[in-house]
């Protein structure tokens, strides 16, 4: 199954219960709002906020992954909206938002759900093997 077959869709799962969904888009919002505080929305900080709200939507019960999804992506871009008055900068998020977060977001769950795995520590010793080898070093 390739990564695009796996991706969660971004439609709203809960268009016959908006109520619902605006609470909890209202939910993940104000965690937001608390986790930037005075601080600003970046693309610099956008993933790790991103991540942050999703590990929020992780304590919320009663409602699956295709919700979560929906949720963080409307509580983001409502953030956007409502905090970045710089037009350019506005535009320049709500595009990151809408283009990057959904596969982001869907890349995230499967490296929760192990279905992406890194190894590390071969990683780290072919690194400091071919950085430090004795040949190197004599130099």
């Amino acid at each position: 199954m390739s990564n695009d077959e796996k991706a969660i869709p971004v439609v709203n799962p809960l268009e016959n219960q908006e109520q619902l969904s605006n609470y909890f888009i209202q939910k993940a919002y104000q965690h937001l709002e608390g986790l930037i505080g005075d601080g600003k929305l970046t693309l610099a900080n956008a993933v790790g906020l991103t991540v942050a709200t999703m590990q929020y939507m992780e304590t919320m019960k009663g409602i699956d992954g295709v919700v979560k999804k929906f949720v963080v992506m409307n509580a983001i871009k409502r953030y956007i909206k409502e905090h970045i008055s710089d037009k350019q900068e506005q535009m320049d998020l709500l595009i990151f938002a809408d283009m990057t977060l959904p596969s982001m977001i869907d890349t995230f769950i499967q490296i929760d759900l192990k279905e992406i795995v890194f190894n590390v520590k071969k990683g780290c010793i072919d690194l400091f093997t071919n950085c430090c080898t004795k040949k190197e070093i004599q130099k």
